[in-house]
Formats: C-alpha cells, structure tokens, sequence
C-alpha cells in the first residue's frame, strides 16, 4: 500500500494454500496506525483468497511481551478456558484482529518461546 507520492504506508503477505491462507506478514507504518489501513490490507488479502478459492483465512500474533494473560501461565494444563477469559492491553494485535472479524482460535504455549504463547486466529471468507 503506497500513497500517491509513492510512500509506503503498509504491506501484507500471504502464505497460500488451496483451501486457506495465512496472512503472514502485515505492517503498517507507525504514523498510519488506526486509520484503517490495516483492514483494507486485511479485506484485500481476503478477498484474494476467496477468488483464488480458499475458504479461510487464519492470523497467528504473539506475546513476547507478557502483556496478555496468555503469557506465563501454563497453558498445557488447560489452554481452552484461557480462551474464554483473557486480558489484553488495547494497542495489542489480538484486539485488531477480533476488530476485523476473525475469532480467536486457539493459543500455541511456547511457541515465541517459554512462556510466550503463539495467539491465533481465523475467520471463514466464503458463505456456507
């Protein structure tokens, strides 16, 4: 995504597979942040994949910070109800991507490394 001087404002990426793709990566420039440039970064690969046939679309973001509560807990006992009730800052990307209508998931522990948990999220892009 370029501005009309031809300034980058963002990009995005996307792993393909026949029946998914995994947005991987997406940045936006700092001083365009919350000005929706994200989400149409996001409906645009969406909607690439729906014309190439995918079905869904699926978003993985981590905590290396410890900000959420997913992080250092053992999510090995019991990651399910970690789903249910969690807590994270507002400038956090998991708040983004439930903001543009992917559900969370599931969370990976460790998988930033021990006690940073991968946080992931999907969202159907077809009518069923």
């Amino acid at each position: 995504m370029v501005d009309q001087d031809e300034q980058v404002l963002g990009w995005a990426a996307a792993i393909t597979d026949e029946t998914q793709w995994e947005i991987h990566p997406i940045a936006v420039s700092p001083k365009h942040q919350r000005q929706g440039l994200g989400r149409i970064l996001v409906e645009d690969l969406e909607y690439l994949a729906r014309e190439a046939g995918a079905v869904s679309v699926w978003v993985g973001t981590s905590d290396e910070t410890y900000s959420t509560s997913f992080s250092r807990i053992d999510l090995y006992q019991d990651a399910g109800s970690s789903l249910t009730h969690w807590e994270a800052p507002t400038d956090h990307p998991l708040r983004f991507y439930l903001g543009v209508g992917y559900s969370l998931v599931g969370v990976l522990p460790d998988e930033e490394g021990l006690g940073k948990p991968g946080i992931h999220f999907a969202k159907r892009i077809v009518e069923d």
